[in-house]
């Protein structure tokens, strides 16, 4: 059904939603103007919604998944910096 769709950025996580016309559509694919060629309607790069709401959702989604990742990865790494600021010089051996 052609109208109007809602399309999350490619490969970035920018806070945007873009609202493009589409001129054809399957099952699996549209045809968006500004667009060179077929958009798969979910993929791990983009997703194209038929509404906002739903365009809202996804990327809300994507973005608590990073905040997660990301405060993971802070955690570990503070624990690293812990054991790295709690290193000493390992003992001098006497030699005989």
């Amino acid at each position: 059904m052609a109208g109007y769709k809602y399309v999350l950025p490619r490969f970035s996580l920018q806070a945007k939603i873009q609202r493009l016309e589409c001129v054809k559509e399957t099952a699996k694919f549209v045809t968006l103007i500004d667009r060179f060629d077929c958009e798969e309607k979910r993929s791990k790069a983009k997703g194209v919604y038929d509404t906002w709401e739903e365009a809202h959702a996804a990327l809300t989604q994507i973005v608590e998944a990073e905040l997660n990742a990301v405060r993971h990865r802070l955690q570990y790494l503070q624990g690293v910096a812990g054991n790295v600021r709690g290193m000493k010089p390992p003992a001098m051996e006497v030699q005989q």
